[in-house]
């Protein structure tokens, strides 16, 4: 397949597998599944695993989908000038299926021409919670970017993480093939995401100083 076709197969697998989700039963297409049933969501996870393996550029490369979980810490900056009371690092465990789920949103952006999709359930923990008392957070997929963003208890204006874009992300969780933009560092199983050398330092004591250490890959 071109580059082309595998994009649109993609998409439209996880369009398959965000509507399997949502209604626990799947589209109706019936006149394609006489002989077979269809596949599971975890079963389309393998697949796009699979396509995405396949392509020219990954073939030599560990399947993502085997690639075990990353601990993501993230930049944080202010959404308003002059505001100082916000914390310095956001972190969240990520995995290849969660990964899935974050191009599926990625392609619903593109294909129902939304600038942005935002999810209130998210998982991530902001530096220092006691002192800061994030509220409000919310993850966003920004066409092909992520972020996480949300508002300490006091301040008046929210923060949020960089931006980080989707492929790049991949590349760093796969850990093998390809390499990271500038201010991004994987430490064994902790990625660390900065905008640039001299701000990804300050985001490594950032976290030291609260007494955590970089995971050693499994």
């Amino acid at each position: 397949m071109t580059n082309q076709e595998l994009a649109t197969v993609l998409a439209a697998l996880r369009y398959w597998q965000q509507d399997l989700e949502a209604n626990e039963a799947p589209p109706i297409s019936e006149e394609y599944f006489a002989d077979c049933e269809p596949l599971t969501s975890e079963e389309i996870d393998e697949l796009c695993e699979r396509l995405n393996g396949g392509t020219e550029s990954q073939q030599h490369c560990p399947s993502l989908a085997d690639s075990p979980p990353v601990t993501v810490v993230m930049q944080v900056v202010p959404c308003a000038d002059g505001m100082e009371f916000f914390p310095d690092f956001s972190l969240v465990e990520m995995t290849p299926r969660m990964i899935g789920r974050i191009e599926a949103l990625a392609a619903m952006c593109e294909r129902e021409g939304l600038s942005r999709v935002a999810l209130d359930t998210v998982v991530n923990r902001w530096a220092d919670p006691g002192k800061y008392r994030i509220v409000g957070q919310r993850m966003e997929v920004r066409g092909g970017h992520l972020c996480f963003a949300g508002r300490p208890k006091h301040a008046g204006s929210e923060v949020e993480t960089i931006d980080l874009p989707i492929e790049a992300l991949k590349v760093a969780i796969n850990g093998t093939c390809g390499s990271l933009p500038a201010g991004w560092m994987r430490d064994g199983s902790t990625l660390f995401v900065a905008e640039g050398p001299e701000a990804l330092e300050y985001l490594q004591e950032s976290y030291a100083s609260e007494g955590n250490t970089p995971a050693a890959s499994s």
